[in-house]
């Protein structure tokens, strides 16, 4: 039984015995013997083995108290990061908003018509009919067939209204038609919405100058849309294959896909 318990904890007894005759030398030494000088060698190399395990063990206790401190100190580091991430998102989607409502504020006051202000609930995305719903409706004076534009262009029109949301048909699906000029040469055309996000303008003959980077805008005919109201940019020219007329690409000013406010045309 002993023979196993000083197998198993022999670190433990030499360092036991080591202090033990530590302190038997030192009572020695105090007593005046004139063995102090022998057992002072006898003893120093345990001495030193003592003393340094006893520096070892502050070390390790130092090394041990640093660790948990610094991982406290990480723990603590990382919560503080995650709160001025959140406040730091929360700061930017504050500014972003600010900045819309400040351009919607001054597109209201310069566009010459009669606005409202309206929040994007929902968006039904599809390959070639696309609708958005806002939150105003009829409570709020909105009917069928108005204009719907956003800071940069022409959003769509209304398509349907209930008492207090709407839902609005997008300038890019293909049920969308709105007679447009090109700004630079005054040719006429209609813009039709093609899905997704694109649109093309037709009825265009050869004979009209039109040209890549041309801005297109509403031409006020029909009653629904406006006049002047940015519609987008040629992107590509190119002659039918009767040769009779061209084919060309639009690029919307208004990226539908992103919107968050819009403005109803209640009068103009």
């Amino acid at each position: 039984m002993w023979r196993k318990f000083l197998k198993k904890n022999r670190v433990y007894v030499v360092l036991a015995l080591a202090v033990m005759v530590l302190v038997l030398v030192t009572l020695i030494l105090r007593s005046g013997g004139h063995s102090g000088g022998f057992v002072t060698e006898a003893v120093a190399p345990w001495q030193k083995l003592v003393s340094g395990a006893g520096r070892s063990a502050v070390n390790f206790s130092e090394n041990l108290f640093f660790y948990f401190s610094i991982k406290s100190d990480n723990e603590r580091l990382n919560k503080e990061l995650s709160r001025l991430t959140a406040q730091n998102i929360e700061l930017l989607e504050a500014a972003n908003e600010n900045e819309r409502l400040r351009k919607l504020l001054n597109y209201v006051r310069n566009s010459g018509f009669k606005l409202k202000v309206a929040s994007v609930i929902g968006y039904d995305p599809d390959s070639y009919f696309s609708s958005l719903t806002i939150d105003l409706g009829s409570d709020d004076g909105v009917s069928k067939d108005m204009s719907v534009v956003a800071t940069s262009g022409l959003v769509g029109k209304v398509l349907s209204v209930s008492n207090s949301y709407s839902k609005v048909l997008l300038l890019t699906d293909i049920r969308s038609s709105v007679s447009c000029i090109a700004q630079r040469t005054r040719c006429t055309g209609a813009v039709k919405g093609k899905g997704r996000d694109l649109c093309e303008m037709k009825f265009l003959s050869v004979n009209d100058d039109i040209k890549p980077g041309d801005a297109i805008i509403t031409s006020g005919d029909g009653k629904i849309y406006p006049k002047g109201v940015k519609v987008g940019e040629v992107t590509a020219v190119s002659q039918t294959a009767d040769g009779m007329s061209y084919d060309v690409d639009i690029r919307p000013s208004v990226n539908v896909l992103k919107l968050e406010e819009v403005l109803v045309v209640v009068g103009y």
